[in-house]
């Protein structure tokens, strides 16, 4: 494992500090990318641990320390971003704390302007289950994760500040935990509540029994319900907008068609045809949020 004192900036030695019942080397996680020290930096990392200190604490183990912390999201792909707008900026953000050990991933919710909160969704993977952390794209806002497993993860929105930071530490976890390898090869979710891991597509925990959101129950609120998947991961609001833009969708479909049955000849074959064009866009969307919210609820999504 990485040493908790080695020195990483030459003209910075090691301090290791308290916080919010987590131990923290200061000289990295309050400072910038140069190691220099930097207020706001400080604010936002006390911030976020303090947010984090009821599950935080008793994920860390002997001589672990945390190196540096962050926000970064999974990119959505292509398919996503294209027809659900905005909604991919903002669903599936993660609070990450780089450790010694591994790199812990915390599910968060937005609570008002600027604010946020643990969502009860936790993963973690050990450095040594992970061969590669690079950089990607222009800036420093974008990593490629691959994992020994064959997987790989693609991390945006990022703070470049963040982004630099990992990209410097990366290189020294990876080799210090070469020996550290498990049987996973990648991430592993964990109960929020035990913190027993979780296996995957498997919704319920083995130790403790807390029941999360599946995705079946997903599929069919998907399929029966206006914007029944964002309200199934507890997004309401997206839920409210989307079921919007879907009764939209089908009431001009409806309407269409309705002139269709009333109209002859090539009225009636042009208003079918939109029918179906504004029908096929309604069950684009449909897949691209259902796919969105699948990503969130393979994060496990406690039942309260």
């Amino acid at each position: 494992m990485f040493d908790s004192n080695q020195q990483v900036y030459p003209d910075r030695v090691p301090q290791i500090v308290s916080v919010s019942g987590v131990n923290v080397r200061a000289d990295l996680v309050f400072t910038d990318a140069k190691g220099r020290d930097n207020n706001r930096q400080q604010k936002a990392a006390e911030k976020a641990l303090a947010a984090l200190q009821s599950v935080l604490p008793r994920l860390m183990g002997p001589n672990e320390v945390v190196l540096a912390i962050g926000f970064a999201q999974t990119q959505p792909s292509i398919f996503e971003q294209y027809f659900l707008g905005w909604s991919v900026f903002f669903i599936g953000r993660a609070c990450l704390v780089v450790t010694n050990r591994g790199l812990l991933r915390f599910r968060i919710r937005s609570t008002g302007w600027a604010g946020w909160t643990w969502d009860n969704g936790v993963q973690g993977i050990g450095w040594g289950d992970l061969a590669e952390v690079r950089k990607r794209g222009i800036g420093n806002r974008y990593l490629t994760l691959r994992y020994r497993s064959g997987g790989k993860e693609k991390l945006w929105r990022m703070q470049a500040t963040f982004c630099k930071k990992v990209v410097t530490l990366a290189p020294l976890l990876l080799n210090a935990n070469l020996a550290e390898s498990t049987p996973a090869a990648g991430p592993i979710s964990l109960c929020p509540k035990c913190l027993a891991p979780l296996a995957a597509g498997v919704y319920r925990c083995p130790q403790c029994g807390q029941v999360f959101r599946d995705e079946k129950k997903l599929f069919w609120r998907t399929l029966l319900i206006p914007g029944g998947e964002f309200f199934y991961v507890r997004l309401a609001g997206w839920g409210i907008l989307q079921a919007l833009v879907e009764i939209v969708l089908l009431v001009a479909v409806i309407g269409l068609l309705a002139d269709a049955v009333t109209s002859s000849g090539s009225d009636a074959e042009t208003n079918v045809a939109a029918a179906g064009l504004i029908f096929l866009i309604w069950v684009v969307h449909k897949l691209a949020a259902h796919a969105q919210c699948r990503r969130v609820v393979r994060t496990f999504l406690p039942i309260d």
